[in-house]
């Protein structure tokens, strides 16, 4: 609805909402270093949308600030954060509540419980609202199959980590994601990395790291 980098932002407060939630309604305990570590990642990613966005675009007094907090846009990020932020929690509890066999056996099965509902959502919505993307997706296999499998592994990674560890923790390790989409455009689509983003990388491999203390 305004700015792409800005709603990754606002989605990306699911890491903070995950660590509220889970010790005040899912007794996941998160340490002071934990809340720390989280903190670091969070302000690494909003510098790196800052950056994205440019600084010079947030003050151009389209919108006062009471309308930027409250407006479609920033309700519509801080909503995407806070049901990311249920997924991870609820995702976790059932994966723990399947009670047998080692942890990549519980994730293996959350994992491919999810990704069926998922498919049989998703592509539901498709058939009535947009059957010609289907057709799309054909002309498309062997990108389409790239993206499935590399998803598919993702989520198995996200899984198998969320089973064994905080979802808090796990989400705010996952931040560095954003260094990964940064290099690959830099690389790859010969976009340059500004001074703002390196730093907000900086921060995020620093609060990332802070999680091994």
């Amino acid at each position: 609805m305004r700015n792409f980098a800005v709603g990754t932002m606002l989605s990306k407060t699911d890491v903070m909402l995950a660590a509220i939630l889970g010790s005040l309604l899912f007794s996941e305990a998160v340490s002071l270093t934990g809340w720390m570590a989280i903190l670091l990642t969070v302000a690494g990613v909003i510098a790196i949308s800052v950056g994205r966005v440019g600084l010079g675009k947030l003050g151009t007094g389209e919108m006062t600030l009471g309308e930027a907090l409250f407006s479609k846009p920033t309700l519509v990020g801080l909503a995407t954060g806070f049901f990311f932020c249920l997924s991870y929690l609820f995702l976790r509890e059932a994966s723990l509540g399947l009670g047998q066999g080692g942890f990549l056996y519980r994730a293996g099965w959350t994992v491919a419980i999810v990704g069926v509902m998922q498919v049989a959502v998703v592509g539901a919505g498709l058939a009535v609202t947009e059957p010609a993307s289907f057709r799309a997706l054909r002309r498309q296999f062997w990108p389409c199959l790239f993206i499935g499998l590399t998803s598919a592994a993702g989520s198995a990674g996200w899984f198998t980590a969320m089973t064994i560890e905080n979802a808090s923790y796990v989400k705010a390790v996952g931040q560095v994601e954003v260094i990964f989409t940064l290099t690959i455009s830099s690389l790859y689509f010969r976009e340059s990395i500004n001074r703002l983003e390196l730093l907000g990388m900086a921060v995020i491999v620093a609060g990332v790291l802070m999680f091994l203390l």
